[in-house]
């Protein structure tokens, strides 16, 4: 909708700006209508005047919602993208193109019902979006996309970008048209021709590359996802009996012997911690793509929720090959990179694919960001030397023992911090064991493990610092802990490697070869 002041976002958007702020008063609307219960009184209106205020509480969020809608414009001239927006407090927004790092798009629930998108603007360096556009048409979302591509020309007689893309994806739920398909191993592998209309370069041979709906169900069985979901169904499971008396889940379990009512207890909220990881990552990695179009990475997922982000490949400073142990009987590992000038709500590290088999990593990466492209399956690192495994075993299993044993002087229950202690000395050998590096003119590559095993592969070129670290043990046996930093969102990213002899720290401080 245009004005004289600009455009305005759809009148869905007020909609949107209203519910959510009724869900940030939800919590106080509950006290207020609820508290106190029911008046004793029929001569009491107490009640009623609560009622009234959560009424007008609500009233007053969606006034707002429409007031931030009508007040909420935006325009391109020429070089600048200008917002205005505010209800009490005026804000006027002059952010320039040539800034512009990303435009990315989401699209709710509500926003594929009503065929609209949500589109976040951030420039190089920004630690959040300077611009939320809360509701557009798919084909506004796609207009500013061109609009404020950096890079293009501006034609000042319609104002429109004269420079257009083919094969744009102008809605979040579509892929590529015109592609031509290959079957690979792993994803479903798509390849085009792509030319810039109005400019003298032209990408060929991008690619497309799409999560097979078979793995959705191991793409969720992640150590995080079951543990977030065994949290939730315990603090369930405590107030179950409450909630539900029929149930009588914990005086059923009591029925059985104390290791047959853990042992229960335990493949029940295993079980269903399972079943939620399941739905969460179908919910979240549903029809996953990531597009290499041009020096641009296009990443969509999502069933309920879509979304899109575009990734500048030249923003990318590290590449994680990550390998949960649920994974490893299968060959399958999750690729994240760390990029630059991405904030806290986006994270430090994007996934990049969820779920593909070791043996396609290195043509996954050789196409989409080809300065990453390793194997995992023949990666050949250096391991640490023998003497390092100290520096493995003992620091934690030492602490624990400790633990274990005052613990077991005050209670009964300090028997548990034995297997307890056992486990934590075998993940540690373990990850002694698979601890290693390599480094040569253009790469630096290290592999660690605890519960997961992590490949992360460094250019020298994105190396922001170097720090090479000795304990007093590490010192006695000639070894160091190095801490390598990139630049990336907040205060970067940082990977470590303890147990590396010192002569090896020293090569990288100097940007030499460890081979």
């Amino acid at each position: 909708m245009k004005t004289s002041k600009g455009n305005r976002l759809h009148i869905a958007a007020a909609l949107i700006a209203s519910l959510k702020l009724v869900k940030e008063l939800l919590i106080p609307l509950l006290v207020i209508v609820v508290s106190q219960g029911f008046s004793r009184s029929g001569e009491d209106r107490s009640f009623f005047w609560r009622l009234i205020l959560g009424a007008a509480m609500v009233l007053g969020a969606f006034v707002w919602g429409f007031l931030r809608w009508l007040w909420f414009h935006y325009r391109v001239e020429e070089d600048l993208l200008k917002v205005d927006e505010g209800v009490i407090f005026k804000k006027k927004l002059n952010i320039p193109i040539a800034r512009i790092q990303t435009v990315d798009f989401s699209e709710g629930l509500l926003h594929r019902m009503l065929g609209l998108t949500r589109v976040q603007v951030q420039t190089a360096g920004g630690t959040k979006p300077e611009a939320v556009f809360a509701a557009v048409t798919r084909a506004e979302a796609d207009r500013l996309e061109r609009l404020l591509r950096p890079g293009r020309t501006y034609d000042s007689r319609d104002g429109v970008a004269a420079a257009e893309t083919t094969g744009v994806l102008t809605d979040c739920t579509g892929v590529l048209a015109g592609q031509e398909r290959q079957q690979a191993p792993e994803v479903e592998h798509k390849s085009e021709g792509l030319h810039m209309k109005g400019d003298s370069t032209s990408a060929e041979g991008d690619a497309t590359f799409k999560l097979a709906p078979g793995k959705l169900f191991l793409a969720g069985l992640t150590a995080s996802n079951l543990g977030v979901g065994v949290s939730l169904l315990f603090a369930v499971l405590s107030q179950a009996d409450e909630l539900f008396p029929s149930l009588r889940i914990f005086r059923t379990l009591a029925t059985f012997s104390g290791i047959k009512a853990i042992l229960m207890l335990a493949s029940i909220v295993i079980l269903l911690a399972w079943l939620l990881a399941v739905v969460s990552s179908v919910l979240r990695y549903a029809d996953f793509t990531v597009v290499r179009r041009g020096d641009e990475l296009l990443i969509s997922r999502g069933l309920l929720e879509r979304r899109k982000v575009t990734l500048p490949v030249r923003r990318i400073q590290a590449v994680r090959i990550v390998q949960e142990i649920i994974w490893k009987p299968f060959g399958l590992v999750a690729v994240h990179v760390v990029s630059a000038g991405y904030g806290t709500q986006k994270g430090e590290s994007t996934l990049l694919f969820p779920l593909m088999g070791t043996a396609g990593v290195e043509g996954f990466l050789a196409q989409l960001c080809p300065d990453f492209a390793v194997n995992p399956a023949t990666l050949k690192t250096r391991r640490l030397p023998a003497r390092a495994k100290w520096g493995y075993l003992l620091p934690v299993p030492l602490f624990l023992a400790a633990a274990t044993g005052t613990v077991s002087f005050f209670t009964p229950w300090g028997w548990w911090g034995v297997p307890l202690t056992a486990a934590v000395i075998v993940l540690e050998w373990w990850a002694y064991r698979r601890a290693s590096c390599v480094h040569d003119e253009r790469l630096l590559v290290m592999r660690y493990r605890w519960a997961t095993e992590t490949i992360v592969v460094i250019p020298r070129k994105r190396f922001q610092y170097v720090t090479v670290k000795q304990s007093p043990l590490q010192r006695r046996s000639g070894l160091s802990t190095v801490r390598i930093s990139v630049a990336a969102a907040s205060a970067g990213a940082h990977f470590s490697m303890k147990g590396l002899p010192l002569t090896e720290g020293e090569k990288l401080l100097q940007g030499k070869e460890i081979l």
